[in-house]
């Protein structure tokens, strides 16, 4: 049914929400360990200097902002959809979905803005500072393993949101017993 269709992208939504907000408070604690600073305006040029932390942010930012082929769209088109096929006693629903897309826009330009702030661009004289005190400006492996993971899953569960829903699926059929 369509309340069903509703709850189980909502679910998916906050499983996938679950999942690219803690990569990107990850990636942030990556640049906040690496450069001491948490001003953006201090942070430019860090791709070259932190590949992996730059690629996982860049993969969460797609995600949050529901770029097709990531997690967040797959959950967000999926409330999209729940919304859009409501009742007529329920028109509202397809304004609330046209809020929603325009709110993903928006997100998209903000996060964007960040990964251009932190990696893009000339290397800031705090960067070359930072270096300076340490030249390997990535966080190490066991700090860098969960933000690998947590991109694979941005990525895995965009491509196949089918396995999601049906792992969700089978958790709402337990809970009913």
């Amino acid at each position: 049914t369509l309340a069903a269709l509703g709850i189980t992208a909502a679910l998916f939504h906050v499983l996938n929400h679950g999942v690219f907000k803690a990569l990107l408070f990850l990636n942030a604690g990556s640049i906040l360990a690496a450069t001491g600073t948490q001003d953006l305006n201090r942070t430019g040029g860090l791709l070259k200097y932190m590949p992996l932390t730059g690629i996982t942010a860049l993969i969460a930012a797609f995600s949050i902002a529901g770029v097709p082929l990531f997690n967040g769209f797959a959950s967000k088109w999926s409330l999209y959809a729940a919304a859009v096929q409501g009742t007529p006693d329920t028109w509202f629903l397809a304004l609330c979905a046209l809020l929603a897309l325009f709110t993903s826009a928006v997100t998209l330009a903000s996060f964007i803005k960040f990964f251009g702030a932190a990696f893009l661009g000339r290397t800031s004289a705090w960067v070359e500072a930072a270096r300076a005190r340490s030249p390997r400006l990535e966080v190490p492996g066991s700090l860098q393993w969960p933000q690998v993971g947590l991109a694979i899953l941005c990525v895995g569960l965009g491509i196949a949101p089918g396995t999601a829903f049906l792992l969700l699926q089978h958790a709402l059929d337990a809970s009913r017993q």
